[in-house]
């Protein structure tokens, strides 16, 4: 059985109150793992099914108002997986010519990013420690 798996997917929502009521009525069991801000001071949360580790939640970023310049608005910003190690991931993929977009490291987790031949961003996450 595989060890990789649907992580997270991460929606731009225009109201995190009015999203949150809506996916709360579709899914009465899953609740908020996690709420903090944006860089732009408004509300994101995790909302997913109870308990530890990495089971798939939906990210929910607001986005109020005009969307960044060159941001084509509202949309599904990128679809994540857990991984049990990126690094391997990475070198399994270059010969093939599939490189990473981008890597983060932050100490509890390393990701890597990379785009599908439609622009959709697929983030790659290992849990560190």
């Amino acid at each position: 059985m595989s060890q990789v798996h649907l992580e997270h997917a991460l929606l731009d929502v225009a109201d995190v109150g009015r999203s949150l009521d809506y996916y709360a009525a579709l899914l009465p069991d899953w609740g908020i793992r996690w709420e903090g801000r944006t860089m732009e001071g408004e509300r994101w949360v995790h909302f997913g099914p109870p308990g530890g580790g990495q089971p798939g939640y939906l990210s929910l970023y607001e986005l109020r108002g005009e969307p960044p310049a060159g941001d084509k608005g509202l949309r599904i910003e990128h679809v994540g997986f857990a991984h049990p190690d990126v690094d391997d991931l990475v070198a399994r993929l270059g010969p093939s010519g599939i490189r990473p977009s981008e890597r983060v490291d932050d100490g509890k987790y390393r990701r890597v990013y990379f785009s599908d031949p439609d622009g959709h961003e697929l983030e790659f996450v290992q849990r560190l420690g």
